[in-house]
């Protein structure tokens, strides 16, 4: 076999460092107060990136009736 010379050393390195993160949830919550559906959806997404001294996220959410 010949050897070939890799230009990226993240192409045959054994630790991978992932940075960004992405989520999205789902779920139903209940309400107590009077007057209001007794169930309410809700969607969210968010966006992570992790600088390894600190981490930022951005989220939005939704409710749905």
């Amino acid at each position: 076999m010949v050897e070939v010379a890799q230009g990226n050393p993240r192409s045959k390195g054994g630790v991978l460092d992932l940075r960004s993160s992405l989520g999205a949830y789902v779920g139903v919550s209940t309400s107590v107060v009077p007057g209001s559906p007794a169930f309410l959806g809700t969607a969210t997404v968010s966006y992570a990136y992790n600088f390894h001294w600190a981490a930022l996220r951005a989220r939005a959410s939704i409710g749905v009736l």
